[in-house]
């Protein structure tokens, strides 16, 4: 009896009896809030039924928390299941379960509740290989280490990653056609609870956490009724897993080819009827696989600015990706045969294909293929009348400057898009300093996939010559509207909209904008509003030109700005601020940035 809180306590000793050495024991010695003996066959899979824990965390008055008759009888009856089940008539193996040390890591695979003969994945903790669950010897990483035969060999290896990621639940009301296997059950555990509410988060600043969001529910059960959208969803869910794991995934493995080849043949099963041809089931099978087919969640080792939200949307995974054109096609014309995106129902699904149509334009440099849903639309009216109205927020300056500009280029569909921009990178510093009141993650997340949408539909000025016949501005002032333009892409890509691997897209804006300054002549202007919007625009370009040819140049040209301004690094920052800036994601890289500019003129 432990002192002081009534409560049983009993010291558990484990023994086991090696199939080499009948006649020795080994003992293990733990704690645990109960005891009780069970008789068992060493022949018996240990892995399957090890222990039973029993979860004591009601929240009723009357609950009396360790009351050993009933937890005591649901032991036995749970045993009693398991020797119904296995009848044997060998030696006895005792295991005396009762208190003791919390640090044992002798534990079975979640996974035995619903296939008693499963045993767990193994890893030796010395070389991290693979071991089999009969532990017969598995070909050492290391000619010094080698794999033991013995049980209690058990107690030194750590489980599979499976046992992390996804906790090994499994959900008992499984009603797939699809045989359930551990593997089953893991990853549509990792689709309920992390990547669909990751991708579309709920919007709802209320929400309680324990319930599924509304996404996840209804792409679930939509894929439980369909084999080709069940094993999309476990082609998604296993790389996401791969990722989670080891930041890398496994798009040529053989789990990922077999589990696609099947979901081709199934969809061309149930497609084979042309009712089903238009369903929105058969549209989210398709934008799967078709957002799987070439992921690169690769980060460039040395990034220019520290991007915050990178997993937002899960950004960090597929912030990379790319369609294959024939893939996007597809998507495009039965969209279309359907009446566009505004008539699909599965919730969701419409934002979802705007994502993966906007990150893989982004990421090509070319025009979204669908135009902006009205529901996003929303969304930046939303941030909009949050950045006006709620109480708590200071004075916002972010992006008020640019509507000075307008004789120089800055027209309002460009304005449409920076001010929400300045809206949304406010919201994300006030998420970040944990501030109430804000935006929610959602509310975040569809605003700035709106206003990327935006962006890239926005002409460029060659274009805007071309297709209206006038230019962007009047001759006598410089044509600012490029410069800003491209700006907005590399602070989008930097701060509200961050990919993984943001060399190649930075390099391609960086060099745009490199030619939009020499070609606009607008450093030979001497008017102070201009030099400070220069300024602005050579900081971000610099920034994103580390480790880039054009570095060493907008170093000179900042050089040259700041002379005409004679402005310190700190009031160079209350400017950017009235532009668009983040000090957390943009600040190191400037400061370096500003250092760099100050060498130049001491050596010249």
């Amino acid at each position: 009896m432990s002192p002081g809180n009534g409560v049983e306590t009993d010291t558990i000793n484990i023994r086991l009896d090696p199939p080499d050495k009948a006649g020795s024991h080994e003992h293990i010695r733990t704690k645990s809030p109960l005891a009780r003996k069970v008789n068992r066959s060493p022949n018996m899979p240990g892995p399957s039924n090890p222990f039973l824990f029993v979860n004591e965390t009601s929240k009723s008055p009357s609950y009396k928390v360790g009351y050993r008759p009933d937890v005591r009888s649901h032991i036995r009856k749970h045993v009693a299941r398991g020797l119904n089940k296995r009848k044997h008539s060998h030696g006895e193996q005792q295991v005396e379960l009762a208190s003791g040390e919390a640090g044992m890591q002798l534990m079975g695979n979640s996974t035995g509740v619903y296939d008693p003969q499963s045993s767990p994945t193994l890893y030796c903790k010395a070389c991290g290989s693979y071991v089999n669950s009969s532990f017969s010897q598995s070909p050492p990483t290391n000619e010094y280490h080698m794999h033991t035969r013995n049980q209690m060999w058990r107690a030194l290896l750590r489980l599979s990653p499976r046992e992390v990621l996804g906790s090994g639940r499994i959900d008992p009301f499984l009603t797939s056609a699809e045989t359930p296997d551990a593997t089953t059950h893991e990853l549509m555990d990792l689709a309920v609870n992390y990547l669909i509410p990751g991708l579309m988060p709920d919007d709802h600043p209320n929400r309680s956490l324990s319930l599924t969001s509304t996404s996840s529910r209804t792409w679930v059960s939509a894929a439980f009724e369909l084999p080709c959208l069940f094993n999309a969803m476990l082609v998604a869910c296993s790389l996401e897993r791969d990722f989670l794991r080891n930041s890398t995934v496994e798009i040529e493995s053989s789990f990922i080819l077999s589990k696609k080849l099947l979901v081709i043949q199934k969809l061309n099963e149930f497609i084979s009827d042309p009712k089903n041809a238009a369903r929105d089931e058969v549209l989210l099978t398709i934008l799967i696989l078709a957002s799987h087919e070439a992921v690169d969640a690769k980060e460039e080792p040395n990034k220019p600015f520290n991007s915050p939200l990178k997993t937002m949307q899960w950004l960090n995974m597929y912030g990379n990706c790319t369609y294959a054109p024939t893939h996007m096609k597809a998507l495009y014309d039965i969209v279309n045969s359907r009446g566009g995106l505004e008539v699909i129902k599965l919730p969701c699904m419409a934002e979802m294909i705007v994502l993966g149509d906007t990150i893989s334009a982004l990421n090509t440099f070319s025009k979204p293929t669908f135009a902006p849903i009205r529901v996003h639309e929303a969304y930046i009216a939303l941030a909009m009348e949050w950045a006006k109205t709620s109480p708590h927020l200071p004075s916002q300056v972010l992006a008020t400057s640019f509507s000075r500009y307008s004789e120089y280029g800055i027209s309002e569909p460009l304005l449409e898009i920076l001010e929400p921009l300045g809206v949304t990178t406010w919201a994300i510093s006030y998420h970040l300093q944990g501030r109430p009141a804000g935006l929610t993650i959602g509310e975040m997340g569809r605003t700035r996939t709106a206003l990327m949408k935006r962006l890239l539909l926005l002409p460029t000025a060659e274009e805007l010559r071309v297709e209206i016949g006038i230019d962007v501005a009047p001759l006598p002032l410089p044509n600012l509207y490029e410069c800003c333009r491209i700006t907005a892409f590399i602070f989008s890509v930097a701060v509200t909209f961050p990919i993984p691997n943001t060399f190649d897209v930075l390099q391609h804006y960086v060099q745009l904008l490199k030619a939009a300054i020499e070609d606009s002549d607008v450093m030979s202007c001497d008017n102070v509003m201009v030099s400070e919007i220069m300024l602005w625009i050579l900081t971000l370009g610099g920034i994103a030109a580390l480790d880039k040819p054009e570095r060493v140049w907008f170093v000179e040209q900042l050089s040259r700005a700041k002379e005409k301004l004679n402005i310190s690094w700190y009031d160079a920052t209350r400017v950017f601020e009235t532009y668009l800036w983040l000090e957390s994601a943009c600040g190191a890289g400037g400061l370096l940035l500003w250092e760099e500019s100050k060498a130049l003129v001491s050596m010249e």
